[in-house]
């Protein structure tokens, strides 16, 4: 029994307050994370309708061809 209630008080973790304000530190890189992903898919739909994806896959499948000795 004397250990148990030694490992009791060993073991007992001080509560911090946050205030209301406050982003706790685990929600700030999961909220950087959504917003980062938000933004990309943004770039690549504006890329998609500005023709960016036509220029980009003519250039690979030059190159593509060049590597193989074709092009």
């Amino acid at each position: 029994m004397k250990l148990q209630k030694h490992y009791k008080n060993t073991i007992n973790p001080q509560r911090v307050e946050h205030s209301p304000n406050q982003v706790s530190s685990t929600k700030r890189p999961r909220i950087i994370a959504i917003i980062s992903l938000i933004i990309g898919i943004a770039l690549v739909i504006a890329g998609i309708f500005r023709g960016e994806a036509v220029t980009v896959f003519n250039k690979a499948t030059r190159i593509c061809m060049e590597c193989i000795g074709i092009g």
